[in-house]
């Protein structure tokens, strides 16, 4: 019953990480979408107002930067971020996990990071060593991790 329960718990918190992080995404893109539309409707309404041709040109090459900052720079910026905090969540949780399952099921040995090799390597490689995770259930995403 408390392998179960520390095992629901940690389950729990790694999901909840994964939703928060998706609605940080979701939130995210569709502020910068809307910053761009924004951009679009203002540079649209100035140029109602214009009647040469010269100066529609000088109007939207003005905003243009504007266009690649939302529309590819600041995305840009973002994801990379948003990368990085999931990859700390991931160490984090990883490590909450080799806690609460050396705790929970009595495992000798504690979890501690070795050498140069990324934390969230060993510490899956621990968890696999001490609770006989099957390498197959995981292929994927442990090829990923590896792949970083």
């Amino acid at each position: 019953m408390k392998h179960r329960m520390a095992l629901h718990l940690f389950t729990n918190r790694v999901h909840h990480d994964i939703k928060n992080l998706r609605e940080v995404v979701d939130l995210t893109e569709r502020h910068l979408k809307g910053e761009v539309k924004r951009l679009e409707e203002r540079v649209t309404k100035e140029l109602e107002g214009i009647s040469e041709k010269e100066e529609k040109e000088y109007t939207i090459g003005w905003y243009a930067d504007d266009f690649v900052r939302l529309d590819k720079v600041y995305p840009n910026i973002q994801r990379r971020a948003l990368f990085t905090t999931l990859m700390c969540m991931t160490e984090a949780d990883l490590l909450l996990g080799c806690l609460m399952c050396r705790h929970a099921f009595k495992i000798p040995e504690e979890f501690k990071k070795k050498g140069n090799k990324r934390t969230i390597v060993q510490a899956m490689e621990y968890l696999q060593a001490h609770l006989t995770i099957r390498d197959r259930s995981l292929n994927s995403e442990w090829e990923l991790v590896q792949n970083l």
